[in-house]
């Protein structure tokens, strides 16, 4: 293993470059400088989920900076869920997960109403690549698992509380298919903000079989192009599923709910 203050030395001059480049408009302060120089060491170093930093004397040491700068240091790395502190014992590294973009998204979802709609937009970008890689890499037990959700959609149409259930299952069931821990996590940050109105895009259709079959429709396309392992034609019917939610959120946002479109 590389020794901490050799790890230290590789990276300070860079982070002293950065630092004197951004030290003309705003001065970073020496804790939050240190925390980044933690991330490029955890790196380095290798360490994966449940591993522990070094002591906070030996990191104190290598970064020529006091304990309470390390401790500060580690605080910071702990708000952003990269470390779990405990007292009277080295920080320990944890696993990366969505919940910091689950916050953002959930900030952004709360400021602005046009940044609904850019979430819609990211989402349907994000699960159309997702149709796509599942097509390539599901393997046959999930593509049945898949078909079984399409067809128990069907057969709860009637019933709006299980049907808005089973629709966000198959969504993410295809977000999970796609092999991708990155685009998981980011999927499922997005949606969990938008959860209310995907599901208020779904309650208005109840009323209108048509529509309703065209998006059951939908859900059964998405099944068998990922099935067909087609990722050209998952990728598309993907994109054109969720169009239909888009189109009406952008309605609904220049003239008031909509009657009609699938979600």
């Amino acid at each position: 293993m590389v020794d901490v203050t050799d790890a230290m030395a590789d990276t300070a001059d860079r982070d002293t470059v950065l630092a004197l480049v951004g030290s003309s408009t705003q001065r970073i302060p020496l804790s939050e400088q240190i925390a980044k120089r933690l991330i490029s060491l955890i790196g380095q170093e290798g360490l994966q989920a449940g591993d522990a930093l070094p002591a906070e004397a030996k990191l104190a040491k290598a970064f020529e900076v006091s304990r309470p700068v390390i401790r500060e240091a580690l605080s910071h790395l702990a708000a952003l869920r990269m470390v779990k502190l405990a007292n009277g014992k080295p920080a320990q590294v944890l696993p990366v997960t969505g919940d910091l973009l689950e916050v953002y998204y959930e900030w952004a979802f709360r400021q602005d109403v046009k940044n609904v709609i850019e979430l819609m937009e990211l989402r349907l970008g994000i699960e159309s690549i997702c149709a796509e890689l599942a097509a390539h890499r599901a393997v046959e037990a999930e593509i049945a698992d898949l078909h079984g959700q399409a067809v128990r959609m069907r057969s709860a149409l009637t019933d709006m509380d299980t049907y808005v259930q089973l629709d966000a299952q198959l969504h993410l069931t295809v977000v999970s298919m796609a092999g991708n821990t990155l685009l998981q996590h980011l999927a499922e940050s997005i949606r969990r903000p938008l959860t209310a109105v995907i599901e208020a895009g779904i309650r208005p259709l109840m009323a209108d079989s048509a529509a309703l079959e065209h998006m059951q429709q939908g859900h059964e396309l998405i099944a068998t192009t990922i099935g067909a392992r087609d990722p050209a034609a998952a990728y598309t019917a993907m994109h054109k599923h969720l169009e239909g939610a888009l189109r009406r959120l952008q309605r609904q946002a220049e003239t008031g709910p909509a009657e009609k479109d699938g979600s």
